[in-house]
């Protein structure tokens, strides 16, 4: 698998309602091959907790400071250092964020998934929507897969702190 974009993490909230807007439209492309956690590893784990949230570098993440309050005290649960904190925000979303264990920093991901997220402590990747669920959902609703819904799978870049998606 490829990354799609260069970095497409640094969102304003504008980019990301067209993004979710243009996957709910079915405008995204299906998947052909699927990535594995142990594909991109990390090889530090921090054993940090979240002090404090830091809003200073990302002002949209202001917006959703009761949701991102509950990641001080929690360690590390994505990429090595990223406490990833989830949300409902609406009828099938949920909106998904990173905060760094050391700095409190925080990361608006640049998607909404619709029927969860998979990922690992000691892994970059993120899927977004699920596999199970997604399968579980078409199941459920006659076989029927709508043009929307698919997974996704993103790469968390370490060093310039942005998702990129691979295709």
């Amino acid at each position: 698998m490829n990354a799609l974009n260069s970095c497409v993490g640094k969102t304003s909230i504008v980019k990301f309602f067209l993004i979710n807007l243009f996957g709910v439209l079915g405008v995204w492309s299906s998947f052909s091959n699927a990535a594995e956690y142990s594909d991109y590893p990390v090889h530090k784990m921090l054993t940090n907790k979240i002090s404090k949230i830091e809003y200073a570098g990302n002002p949209d993440a202001r917006a959703f400071r009761t949701r991102l309050q509950e990641a001080v005290g929690e360690s590390a649960d994505f990429a090595g250092s990223y406490r990833v904190i989830s949300w409902g925000a609406g009828t099938m979303a949920l909106r998904t964020a990173l905060v760094e264990v050391k700095t409190g920093k925080v990361f608006l991901a640049p998607f909404t998934a619709a029927l969860g997220l998979q990922y690992r402590a000691n892994s970059r990747l993120m899927l977004e929507n699920d596999p199970l669920e997604v399968s579980s959902y078409i199941k459920d609703h006659g076989g029927v897969k709508p043009a929307w819904l698919r997974t996704s799978y993103w790469l968390w870049d370490l060093e310039r702190e942005c998702f990129s998606e691979l295709k």
